[in-house]
């Protein structure tokens, strides 16, 4: 996990939905269920991050994804004239405290996989496993609320 910033740190989540599901791994640290994700690197873009997170966390790969993006997307290189790229976008964008005097930005991507079996090898997650909208909104997995909020988008945009 890189602090990027003495106060404030930007982070990505993937809300990755598999049919009527939605993605969510339990941190060891936090004790909490978290859609995947973790801090941007220093040098390294949001898109990298998200999908390197995701690699980490659950296995699946971009090809295994297809992302839910903005429904304006260029019709051509807009880059045809200098060099760049259009990367993939947040849904949402978020500030959050963490701790005294520090926040995170969440950056909010949102995907579809065309698998279902995921398996972590980050040591920091110990339990992942699929969740309905029902689970997400029963009690027995104490989930906070913006997870409930962005897992509940993800499920219905993925419909």
């Amino acid at each position: 996990m890189s602090h990027t910033g003495e106060k404030i740190c930007f982070t990505v989540n993937a809300l990755i939905t598999h049919k009527d599901k939605v993605l969510l791994v339990f941190h060891k640290d936090y004790q909490t269920w978290f859609p995947p994700g973790g801090h941007v690197e220093k040098e390294e873009d949001p898109e990298t991050a998200v999908y390197r997170e995701i690699v980490e966390e659950t296995g699946l790969t971009k090809n295994e994804l297809t992302p839910i993006e903005n429904k304006f997307e260029a019709n051509e290189n807009i880059f045809s004239d200098m060099s760049g790229r259009l990367l993939i976008s947040p849904l949402y964008s978020d500030i959050h405290t963490i701790g005294p005097n520090r926040e995170h930005v969440g950056l909010r991507f949102f995907f579809k996989s065309t698998k279902e079996i995921v398996v972590s090898s980050d040591d920091d997650t110990t339990e992942i496993r699929w969740f309905t909208i029902e689970e997400l909104n029963g009690h027995k997995y104490n989930l906070r609320k913006h997870v409930i909020f962005y897992g509940e988008i993800a499920i219905r945009l993925s419909a």
